[in-house]
């Protein structure tokens, strides 16, 4: 079966059809295809033989796997309508997948296509065939379905066609010619030639209508020249393009037409495909429409057959491709840039770090020349902290560090803690920037201005990222927003920062409170045990043998000094205790401090006296000194402050007791009173080993020692001072040290507020409960003493009946209800801490009782619960008195002879 095909194409135009560069298939009425394009071939990847005879359904049909595919239908219902309607119908986009060659894996691959069906008419005016022109739009569909706002035009189409169409022209005109030159030659010949000739002719008319007809039909433009440059022919689109009728064309010279050309690519790429005798492909700008072509020359034996299509939307489509390329690179750079942002400023851990790395990621970012982040300390700009960055554009500037103030154009941001974004004309026309911009020779030049606040957890304004100069254009609105999100960042992380260094530095305070604690507790381990190691010594040694009367007052004295030594321990213990509570309280009353001072030195003689230290002490331009004036001597100015006479006397105890202490053997010590305004101020001056400068501001700290080692020289628990701090201040006053450095002595100063005289003498202020123990102040005194410590009732018992009182023990709180019945005692002396009842609650059953079996006794509380809230729980339970342990003979008589007599 030989494949059918266009009766009367001849051969030449059958070539130049089939190169044209277009998809082309031409069909019979019933779709069977007669002739195909070469580019039609390659898109389908099919082969002429196999397909030049078939039907066109039964070479391209529907993808078997795809149950909605619509290809062949719409079609066919389209070529139906060409052979219906006589007209040509352009189809919508269409989905037609395309059977895959098995040397190309077979299977069906996914296409898309635009197709145009013409009808070409016969002589009869019948449709001879239908030209099915496709165009694969796979790609640009594809674009499309992903979002891609731009139009990818397919790719060069029809190059071939265009090609054929010319060679297909020109090959006509050759027929034309032979044709007349056969008339003209065969004029004689008989009718039968005549007939067959004129049959030819007709054929040849034919075949040129119907090249025509297709030139006609195809998109592009077509411009025939001859030798001369002289056009020979143009299609309906070229004259469509140019604004003219096609005959305006005909037999003037390519230049005429299109003068611009002249000289231009165009010229070198026509003239290189005639004398090279290559075809050839371009692109070029049509200047007078401001159109871009897509050019195709062909060259031909009598000329030259050119092709060129209106491609400007494409050469948009492509410019906005690559605007919004650009743009793509651009976001994605600037996100990357934003994650190490993230990165950075998550990773750093001190405030400065956070602060340098948001200035640089800021300017990075963005894009601009200047950048500078500024952060207050505690609301206050005039220490605000800064960190800039500056490109190579302003080198010159590198050690700029200008302090924001907070005010001006400065306040917009940071008063009302919003962004703003500003171009250089408006941040010089803004009222608020006049100040700052008439500095400009103080800051780097400005060029635009970009800033978000910067805010605590609280939402209140800490500070502002600012930048100014972008590298290219003003700041944009995504400008702004990313760097309100930087500052977003970086408020987090200045907050976590601050949070770091608090915990770090909380850390650090832990660790030294602990290795300070660690320390005292070996200190005071140290310091209890001490004095226990003479005491009980000099006990066993007692027990165990006689000594002389000298020795034995020397190691009772040793015994009573050590006993005392831990009394003052304990003391400043509970009166740590109760300062750190809160619970340490004051007998206030009016005070001379000339009085407390007195007191103290004279407690303190005796130590002095053993190192050979001269002990001054000075009030105005009197002059004291206690190793060489007696007491008479003391001038008698009145000082008088609002405060505790013990307490006081306490405060210049301890203050002189380390002066002693630390001073060597022959120094002085001097303490001074004066009035400096309408404060008291004291000094204690020493001679000794001083304070270094590292310790100086740790000297009244709780458990703090300037030598905590084993190897110290002093001892003590390191509370003396920290006590004396807090007294003063809870005096209204105050306490400061100085001192020039190790060796070269110290001197604490005093300050408390002085009070107005009322004319209160010191006798008054001073005066203090005086017994006479040369008597028996305790006589005919009958005493219920109570404690389950043996040792503890035997002591009590034989200090009371030394002086006088009669006394009944008892060893528990069910005994000493018995004894109170049996006896009716004077006073109960009962202590605290006491196995299976204690004392709270032995006094709570005797205030039960009527007067007549002793609820109303007198009694006191003798206990080793000495704090300021043991003293008040007792009184609250029912006790008059509250003594603490140990207690001195004299202490005890005093307190229960007080109570027993009402004294």
């Amino acid at each position: 079966m030989t494949n059918p095909s266009i009766p009367s194409l001849m051969p030449d135009f059958r070539t130049l059809f089939e190169s044209v560069p277009g998809l082309y298939l031409v069909l019979m009425p019933d779709f069977t295809i007669v002739a195909v394009s070469d580019a039609y071939l390659r898109a389908t990847m099919t082969k002429r033989e196999e397909i030049l005879g078939r039907r066109m359904f039964d070479v391209f049909p529907d993808n078997p796997d795809d149950p909605s595919a619509t290809g062949v239908r719409n079609l066919k219902a389209s070529l139906e309508s060409v052979l219906q309607n006589r007209v040509a119908d352009t189809m919508a986009v269409q989905k037609y997948d395309i059977r895959r060659p098995e040397s190309e894996g077979g299977g069906f691959e996914e296409r898309y296509w635009s197709p145009i069906n013409s009808p070409i008419f016969g002589e009869n005016e019948e449709i001879a065939y239908i030209i099915h022109r496709a165009e694969d739009v796979t790609e640009f569909f594809r674009l499309k379905q992903l979002g891609i706002e731009q139009h990818k035009l397919t790719e060069k189409l029809q190059a071939r066609t265009q090609q054929m169409e010319a060679e297909i022209f020109l090959r006509a005109q050759e027929l034309q010619d032979v044709n007349r030159q056969l008339r003209a030659a065969n004029e004689e010949l008989a009718k039968a030639r005549d007939e067959a000739l004129a049959k030819a002719r007709d054929q040849a008319l034919m075949a040129q209508e119907e090249v025509t007809s297709i030139l006609e039909s195809v998109t592009e433009a077509f411009v025939s020249l001859d030798r001369e440059w002289r056009i020979t022919y143009v299609n309906r689109q070229t004259a469509r393009l140019n604004g003219k009728q096609p005959e305006e064309f005909i037999g003037k010279t390519h230049w005429e037409v299109w003068p611009w050309s002249v000289g231009t690519r165009i010229e070198r790429e026509y003239r290189r495909a005639v004398s090279e005798q290559v075809a050839v492909h371009f692109e070029e700008l049509y200047e007078p429409l401001n159109m871009w072509l897509e050019i195709d020359a062909y060259p031909t034996k009598d000329g030259l057959g050119i092709y060129f299509r209106d491609i400007s939307d494409r050469k948009a489509a492509e410019k906005q491709r690559e605007h919004l390329l650009l743009q793509e690179q651009q976001h994605t750079t600037r996100l990357q840039k934003l994650a190490e942002a993230t990165l950075a400023i998550n990773s750093a851990l001190s405030i400065e770090e956070v602060l340098q790395v948001i200035t640089e990621q800021a300017r990075s970012v963005i894009d601009a020349h200047q950048s500078v982040t500024s952060l207050t300390i505690d609301q206050n700009w005039s220490q605000a902290i800064n960190s800039v960055s500056l490109s190579d554009k302003y080198a010159a500037w590198r050690d700029y560090d200008e302090k924001t103030d907070g005010s001006g154009i400065y306040a917009c941001v940071c008063h009302m803690n919003r962004p703003m974004r500003m171009t250089q004309a408006q941040l010089e026309a803004h009222p608020r920037w006049r100040g700052f911009g008439d500095a400009a020779d103080k800051h780097p030049p400005m060029r635009g201005w970009l800033a978000a606040p910067l805010t605590g957890r609280d939402g209140r304004n800490i500070g502002l990222l600012q930048l100014s100069d972008k590298y290219e254009g003003e700041f944009t609105e995504e400008d702004e927003a990313i760097v309100v999100q930087l500052a977003q960042m970086a408020s987090v992380a200045i907050e976590n920062a601050r949070l770091y260094e608090a915990e770090q530095n909380a850390r650090t305070q832990a660790e030294a409170a602990n290795r300070v604690k660690d320390e005292f507790l070996a200190v005071l381990s140290h310091e209890l045990r001490s004095p226990l190691n003479a005491i009980l010594g000099w006990a066993q040694m007692l027990r165990s043998r006689s000594f002389d009367q000298k020795t034995t007052f020397r190691a009772l004295d040793t015994i009573e000094r050590n006993a005392k030594l831990q009394t003052q321990l304990i003391d400043d213990l509970l009166d740590i205790s109760r300062i750190i509570q809160g619970k340490l309280s004051l007998n206030v009353s009016q005070v001379d401090l000339v009085s407390p001072i007195e007191a103290a030195i004279e407690t303190m003689r005796l130590a002095a006296e053993a190192k050979s230290i001269n002990v001054k002490f000075l009030i105005l331009d009197s002059e004291f000194q206690v190793n060489k004036n007696p007491k008479s001597q003391i001038p008698n100015p009145k000082f008088l402050v609002a405060g505790d006479r013990n307490r006081l006397q306490q405060v210049i105890w301890n203050l002189l007791s380390n002066a002693i202490k630390f001073t060597s053997s022959g120094g002085i010590v001097e303490i001074k009173l004066e009035a400096i305004g309408s404060n008291a101020q004291i000094q204690v001056k020493d001679t000794g080993v001083g304070i270094s400068a590292d310790f100086l501001p740790h000297v009244f700290d709780y458990f703090r020692q300037a030598d905590s080692t084993i190897t110290r020289s002093f001892g003590g628990l390191g509370l003396g001072l920290a006590i004396v701090r807090n007294l003063v201040e809870l005096h209204g006053g105050t306490v400061s040290a100085e001192s020039l450095g190790i060796g070269l002595g110290s001197t604490f100063i005093l300050q408390l507020p002085l009070i107005k005289d009322e004319g209160i003498s010191k006798d008054e202020l001073n005066s203090s409960l005086i017994l006479d123990f040369s008597s028996l102040p305790l006589e005919g005194v009958r005493i219920l003493v109570v404690d389950d410590e043996a040792d503890t009732r035997e002591f009590l018992t034989f200090a009371l009946e030394e002086y006088g009182a009669e006394t009944i023990v008892a060893a528990s709180a069910a005994e000493a209800l018995k004894a109170l019945e049996l006896y009716h005692p004077d006073v109960l002396l009962s202590d605290i801490g006491m196995p299976e009842e204690d004392g709270y609650s032995l006094i709570r059953k005797v205030r039960s009782l009527s007067l007549e079996r002793g609820g109303s006794i007198k009694a006191v509380a003798l206990t080793a619960y000495a704090r300021e809230e043991d003293q008040q729980r007792a009184i609250s339970a029912g006790f008059q008195m509250h003594v603490a342990k140990p207690v001195e003979p004299a202490e005890l008589v005093a307190a229960v002879s007080s109570l027993a007599f009402g004294s």
